[in-house]
């Protein structure tokens, strides 16, 4: 064997030690644990091989400071958008120079509300609640075509024009029950006057000390307590109607989505036409609608009453 033999030789073997040398390095490095699930994972892994958790995601809002969750897309305290390399409608790759996104052809800066004037990041305004975008008009459609949720809207319908006809017809009586009593301190006042200018001139009118009137006794079963059982009864039908809508409602918490927007869109879409807020699956907690949560994705419903 010469020399040169030896020399290659000597390189492989060099070689190969060190391969193995940084191989023993690499085994050495802590793995990455997943503060989401517990998986571990590389070291230099950007996502959870469980999960998908995202090792570098943001934290804090850059806008107000406020801790975010690293896998919601918003700020729940100021509502800034966290994903700055992300289209706010269809979450495609954009750069800082793109004006519209070249998936969906939104502006990546949001969307102009043409009624009210507001920039939205939403695909429905959080003011006006009409669609701005294709997305919003195509999550209309597809709530049309659902009977469960026309069935909804039905009976949403049916309890608010309820409602309305109510608040009307109280109206309508209270402001009879006023002219009626208007009406009767009227005959009364020219009753006395008329009394009063009968009697002879030169006899003195007695002056009577007023006297306070008695309440009178009401009988439950009169027409002014029928109206005010009928009103009562009224309300408590409405209530049952609520808590069985309500209830359908409810059903939609186990419903899950792919992306944050989609649900918000859903939910819109679906959106009763009095609420009182939206409770979220993912703190349990009551917002105001689906646009303030950071996981809207993890489903929620509708709160009537």
């Amino acid at each position: 064997m010469d020399n040169q033999q030896e020399k290659e030789m000597q390189k492989e073997k060099d070689l190969q030690k060190q391969q193995e040398l940084e191989h023993s390095k690499e085994q050495d490095k802590p793995s990455k644990e997943c503060p989401d699930c517990g998986a571990s994972n590389e070291p230099d892994a950007k996502f959870c091989c469980e999960c998908g958790y995202p090792f570098d995601a943001v934290t804090k809002c850059p806008a107000c400071g406020a801790k975010v969750d690293p896998l919601g897309d918003i700020c729940e305290v100021c509502g800034e958008w966290l994903l700055k390399d992300k289209c706010k409608f269809c979450y495609a790759n954009i750069s800082e120079n793109d004006a519209y996104c070249p998936e969906c052809g939104n502006p990546t800066a949001g969307v102009v509300c043409s009624n009210c004037g507001q920039l939205s990041i939403f695909d429905f305004c959080k003011t006006c609640h009409i669609p701005l975008t294709e997305f919003a008009e195509e999550a209309v459609k597809q709530v049309q075509s659902d009977p469960e949720i026309l069935e909804m809207q039905k009976m949403q319908e049916e309890i608010l024009q309820a409602e309305q006809d109510f608040e009307k017809s109280h109206e309508e009586e209270e402001k009879q029950k006023r002219l009626n009593r208007l009406i009767q301190q009227a005959k009364k006042f020219d009753e006395h006057m008329n009394n009063f200018y009968d009697k002879k001139k030169d006899e003195k009118p007695k002056i009577q000390k007023p006297q306070k009137a008695r309440p009178e006794k009401k009988n439950l079963f009169d027409d002014g307590d029928n109206t005010e059982i009928n009103a009562a009864a009224e309300r408590a039908l409405q209530l049952a109607k609520k808590r069985e809508l309500q209830k359908k409602l409810d059903a939609q918490r186990k419903k899950t989505f792919s992306k944050p927007q989609e649900a918000r869109r859903f939910f819109a879409a679906t959106k009763p036409p009095i609420v009182l807020g939206w409770k979220c699956n993912f703190t349990d907690t009551q917002h105001e609608c689906p646009e303030d949560c950071a996981r809207p994705e993890l489903g929620g419903t509708w709160i009537i009453i």
